[in-house]
């Protein structure tokens, strides 16, 4: 598939790139980066938008690109003195994102800093976090929950979300039903999520009930066939550990067949074969999420032989969108959601479908952040220590405090949006909100460079996603919300 794209800057104050010009294969778009909203259009309008320069907005354009550019709702507001604002000006959304007190997120609890499993790419050094191996206490574990529900109830938030971390956290399994059992007693009135990462191993029939019966919501981590998953998750003591695992998670299916599984994809993998042996077990939904190159052994593609880049990846995203494209003209629901399958597919095409649908567009919420880290999210490890990230539990430099000490999370409200030349220059940098912190420092030494693998991954796989959407008609759209594929558009107005 020919893909390229073309840059074009609005005039004005600010610095950061206010639209894309880009083509695929056949078909020219442009995407106004603020609001996320594409508009297709004929090859001569992006020659006559490119060749406007800095006087677009100032001069006429034919007919055919004053729709295009009507459709993505791009404007071009002014002060008393004729100059063009930017809403986006670096200063003033900074300063905004300064002022907001963050709700209280979820809290990921480390049940335990000890692994039955020794995988090549494990940044938590087989589950002990660079220290010792062992397990949260009860008495820490009762601390962290008194700690977290005080914060709720002083917020009048009666919800409790809690994610079981590791190491692995079944092999704290007592602790966890100890938790959860308590707070369904003392807190019964509560909105309650529960969720873990698990590697399967220890998914006993009495462990399945458990989880099933108080809603904990499971995310496999495994890599698919045999030689794939035996070679990147050996058990610790060296062994396979396919066999010993496959017959439980067929369990764990068999009663919760929607349960989602993450395979940790190494460059060169084929995600056919990979994919294919995630089928085989029984998953219907996947998520497909490179390793961190930083972090795997220096001998790791010396033993597979398959190193490479991320292209595998932008090739099956693209391949993927035909299967979804094609089955959808042909009303074909089985195909439809295996091709949507994979989490990383649907949740970059399914906010797309509202492209035309203002209000949904004015709601639109950007992210000037990948995630919750050191603002919302609230990690502790088995000693009680608070992190601002999963992926930092161990490293002293990020350490927050123990439970109960405030802390000053001004750097981690820094964007990387708002800092990064490589966020400025990028079209799609409020759909991403500046990749992955951990990934950033890992790669570049630097939490606010985002690693450029990733970005033109995401970048690559937007440009398709949009390419992929924009050949669905009002119909189609029509019958994949009949389908209950697609959501209803539910704007926000929540500012």
């Amino acid at each position: 598939m020919n893909n390229t794209a073309t840059d074009a800057y609005f005039p004005g104050n600010g610095r950061y790139k206010p639209r894309q010009l880009f083509s695929v294969g056949n078909r020219y778009f442009l995407y106004n980066c603020w609001d996320s909203v594409y508009a297709e259009m004929e090859e001569s309008c992006q020659e006559e938008l490119r060749g406007q320069g800095d006087a677009l907005g100032e001069s006429a354009v034919s007919e055919a690109m004053e729709k295009a550019i009507a459709r993505t709702f791009l404007k071009w507001p002014r002060d008393d003195q004729g100059r063009i604002i930017r809403a986006d000006d670096p200063a003033h959304v900074q300063a905004a994102l300064d002022k907001v007190a963050p709700e209280q997120g979820g809290l990921m609890l480390h049940v335990a800093h000890v692994c039955n499993m020794k995988c090549r790419y494990c940044y938590g050094h087989g589950g002990t976090f660079g220290g010792s191996a062992g397990l949260m206490s009860e008495e820490t574990a009762f601390a962290v929950i008194d700690w977290y529900t005080g914060r709720a109830a002083a917020q009048e938030k009666k919800q409790i979300d809690i994610s079981f971390m590791g190491g692995e956290p079944l092999m704290n399994f007592e602790l966890m039903k100890k938790i959860i059992l308590y707070l369904a007693e003392h807190f019964a009135d509560w909105k309650k999520k529960y969720s873990m990462t698990t590697n399967g191993y220890f998914l006993t029939d009495e462990v399945i009930a458990f989880l099933i019966e108080h809603e904990v919501g499971i995310l496999i981590s495994f890599d698919g066939p045999p030689d794939i998953q035996n070679f990147n998750r050996p058990l610790v003591n060296g062994e396979d550990s396919y066999a010993a695992i496959v017959p439980k998670l067929k369990k764990l299916l068999a009663l919760r067949p929607e349960t989602y599984v993450r395979a940790t994809l190494c460059n060169g993998v084929d995600l056919d074969l990979v994919e294919a042996g995630l089928r085989e077990i029984g998953f219907r939904k996947t998520f497909l999420l490179p390793a961190m190159e930083s972090i795997l052994p220096d001998d790791y593609y010396a033993e597979t032989a398959s190193a490479g880049d991320r292209s595998n990846i932008v090739r099956d995203f693209c391949q993927r969108g035909e299967k979804f494209l094609q089955a959808t003209q042909n009303r074909n629901s089985a195909a439809v959601r295996e091709a949507a399958a994979e989490k990383n597919f649907f949740t970059t095409i399914a906010p797309l479908a509202d492209n035309d649908n203002f209000l949904a567009v004015f709601s639109r919420r950007r992210k000037f952040y990948y995630c919750g880290i050191g603002i919302t999210l609230l990690v502790v490890d088995a000693d009680g220590v608070r992190y601002p990230c999963p992926s930092m539990v161990g490293t002293e430099k990020y350490q927050l405090g123990q439970i109960g000490t405030a802390w000053d999370n001004s750097f981690w409200r820094r964007s990387a949006v708002l800092e990064s030349n490589e966020c400025v220059e990028c079209f799609c940098r409020y759909s991403c909100g500046g990749g992955c912190r951990f990934d950033s420092l890992s790669v570049n030494g630097d939490l606010f460079t985002p690693n450029p693998d990733y970005c033109r991954t995401k970048r690559e796989t937007l440009k398709y996603a949009i390419y992929t959407i924009s050949q669905l008609t009002g119909d189609d759209i029509t019958w994949l919300r009949q389908e209950n594929i697609l959501s209803a558009a539910a704007p926000n107005f929540d500012f």
